[in-house]
């Protein structure tokens, strides 16, 4: 058993991404939440995109097919909104002074807003990537003083910013990610938070993309959510791959 453990953990050095190692092999065989972070089952399939609703009592998440869900922050759905069009929904944000939502299309490369009465979308605006890659295209969206900051997944990672009044559109590249998953903006300090589902880590950033500081969450398999709350000091994070939620102390 002893050469077996061993065999295996040169194995995991040599074959596992860096950030990965940072997060200790144990925790690839022994993925137990401890003090620091909690796991809740959703049941969700392909879980894409979280944010908090208006009042910050529940979370909204949206998946692939463009099914959205109130959620509490144990990851049990509380209702399913009545929307129901095709897309390859990839993320959602929410203007917390007048409670409108917005969906990211990654087929369509677009940001959709959500009607009032909760059935419809209607485009904002679409973002174009000259030699885009198929499938890694827009992958997270978040609101801000009437921005919204767009998120390019790979070739390359890049972060829009449309900003709604004058309708302006300016970007930046974010050339420490791998695989830019989601974004969050976070209103208490005017910064940003990105998860990379590749290098399993978050990254809080100023408003250009220098970073800040980050952090390895070595226990999620695919993190592709990302929301925020500094008041806790909790990062809620969604996982694509198993649909669970993950509730983890920020250290940063």
């Amino acid at each position: 058993m002893v050469v077996l453990k061993n065999i295996l953990t040169v194995a995991l050095a040599v074959f596992l991404p860096d950030s990965y190692k940072e997060g200790s092999a144990a925790a690839v065989f022994n993925n137990k939440p401890d003090k620091d972070w909690k796991v809740y089952k959703t049941g969700l399939k392909n879980l894409s995109g979280i944010c908090f609703n208006k009042d910050k009592t529940l979370l909204l998440a949206v998946t692939d097919k463009g099914n959205i869900y109130e959620l509490d922050f144990q990851g049990k759905i509380k209702r399913q909104l009545p929307f129901d069009e095709f897309g390859d929904f990839e993320a959602i944000t929410i203007n917390p002074q007048n409670g409108k939502v917005y969906l990211a299309d990654e087929n369509t490369m677009s940001v959709y807003q959500l009607n009032s009465n909760e059935k419809k979308i209607d485009k904002v605006v679409s973002v174009t990537v000259p030699n885009a890659t198929y499938n890694r295209g827009i992958e997270g969206v978040s609101y801000g003083k009437e921005t919204l900051y767009i998120a390019n997944q790979a070739d390359p990672c890049r972060i829009f910013k449309y900003h709604l009044k004058d309708k302006k559109m300016s970007y930046f590249d974010v050339p420490f990610s791998t695989f830019l998953s989601d974004i969050f903006y976070d209103a208490t300090d005017n910064t940003l938070w990105l998860v990379d589902s590749k290098k399993y880590q978050i990254t809080h950033c100023n408003l250009n993309g220098q970073i800040i500081a980050q952090q390895n969450i070595p226990m999620v398999r695919k993190a592709e959510a990302i929301a925020i709350d500094r008041e806790k000091n909790i990062a809620w994070i969604g996982c694509d791959k198993t649909g669970n939620l993950y509730q983890i102390k920020l250290k940063i």
